[in-house]
């Protein structure tokens, strides 16, 4: 197939081709080819450098040390001390908070608030219960509990870093 001139009709460019009519199929070819140009071609030359600048600008650090402390706040966090929630537990020690964990393992959460102790961060203080995330009872008796619990009649925050995502399919599934 050979494209032998490009001519302008109101503005709008469309490929002349010669020997051929313009026919609804030969429009839409048209089209698909201008959209994947300007879409795909251009908008990748404009979109790359934009995602990869994105790559490269570091996050805003909240300075703890500027922030009032928050001594009679409560955070429920479900999950443990560990990856993210080790640094969100962190956080939440340095602002003075009392954290209520939802924990599988308590000893191994545990750990991870030694580890936490250990960077010198003496404020915060923490109540493990333990909390299952595959047993929807697990869930009902670690709201009961957190509840029932003299920091539970105020709750200031809420943190869902525990997931289990399998079990939103088993719910969704059988319902």
């Amino acid at each position: 197939m050979n494209i032998s001139n490009v001519d302008t009709e109101d503005e709008e460019q469309t490929l002349k081709m010669p020997g051929s009519t313009d026919s609804p199929l030969r429009i839409l070819f048209q089209k698909i080819m201008q959209y994947f140009w300007y879409y795909v071609i251009s908008g990748t030359s404009i979109a790359l450098p934009s995602m990869i600048k994105c790559l490269y600008v570091k996050a805003p650090v909240i300075a703890i040390e500027k922030l009032e402390k928050r001594s009679d706040q409560v955070a429920v966090m479900t999950g443990g001390p560990r990856g993210i929630g080790f640094d969100i537990v962190k956080k939440l020690f340095q602002l003075d908070y009392t954290v209520i964990l939802g924990v599988r393992t308590i000893a191994v959460s545990q750990e991870g608030i030694d580890k936490i102790r250990a960077f010198g961060i003496p404020s915060g203080r923490v109540k493990f219960l333990n909390l299952d995330l595959i047993s929807l009872n697990s869930v009902q008796k670690f709201a009961k509990e957190v509840l029932a619990s003299e920091e539970g009649s105020r709750i200031d925050l809420l943190l869902n870093n525990g997931t289990q995502f399998h079990v939103m399919y088993l719910y969704i599934g059988t319902g």
